[in-house]
């Protein structure tokens, strides 16, 4: 294979796991807009689509062989409970919001399964999240000429 085709698939496969990450990569890598969008997005709905799914096996596999049990109780900190309003407050909209920058991908998508069931609303929603940060992203980069991922390697 050659150079770039394996760049392009790196950046698609981290931006599988970890939006952000990802959409550095393709910036670092010197991908063109039209470049970066097509494989973070694609790499991202790759991400749901393999995490809603093995989701839904996972959950049918536990309840197959350890039905539920009474609980005790859940131990509430800060965290969960800042957690439970914003899903409260904002539902599906605001886990699919917050996925490609603060989240990663597994775990908004599967926090979104956990609140709509119909798995397409999760696909077209994650998809415009991703185009939506994606250009955003790229604009702050193109416009202002502000280099975010090496404003990130300079705070961490």
């Amino acid at each position: 294979m050659t150079p770039e085709v394996i760049k392009f698939f790196t950046v698609a496969l981290w931006s599988s796991f970890k939006f952000m990450l990802g959409f550095f990569m393709a910036l670092g890598f010197g991908f063109n807009y039209v470049e970066s969008i097509l494989t973070t997005t694609s790499g991202g709905i790759l991400g749901v689509l393999i995490y809603l799914y093995l989701w839904g096996l996972i959950i049918k596999l536990k309840n197959r062989y350890y039905p539920s049990k009474p609980r005790q109780g859940i131990k509430i900190n800060n965290r969960l409970r800042w957690l439970v309003n914003f899903i409260n407050k904002y539902e599906i909209y605001g886990i699919v919001a917050l996925t490609p920058v603060f989240l990663s991908v597994p775990v908004g998508t599967i926090l979104a399964s956990m609140i709509e069931k119909n798995k397409w609303r999760i696909k077209v929603y994650m998809f415009t999240a991703f185009v939506l940060w994606g250009t955003l992203i790229y604009g702050i980069y193109a416009w202002f000429g502000i280099r975010l991922d090496e404003l990130i390697y300079t705070l961490f």
